[in-house]
């Protein structure tokens, strides 16, 4: 089973992300969930995860920030992107 962690820090995004992927069972993920990037750090260090899903553009702190985090700490952890604009 992997660790997906899904961040944006629109909610509606997060949320339904977090709803679809939770539907495809056959997958096997451990789903979290953050609506911003210091939220989302404070989850993996409890969670480690495998992959994150993040919105790049976010107040505080933006997904390439995150990323940068998250590769210092977990270097396996996979990171993929999406924007809305």
């Amino acid at each position: 089973m992997y660790r997906m962690l899904i961040v944006d820090d629109e909610a509606i995004i997060t949320d339904g992300l977090y709803e679809v992927f939770e539907n495809l069972q056959h997958l096997e993920l451990d789903l979290y969930k953050a609506y911003s990037g210091p939220e989302a750090l404070q989850l993996c260090h409890r969670m480690r995860p495998d992959i994150v899903l993040s919105d790049i553009r976010m107040p505080e702190m933006d997904g390439l920030q995150l990323l940068e985090r998250i590769r210092a700490m977990w270097p396996k952890c996979r990171v993929i992107f999406f924007d809305g604009t």
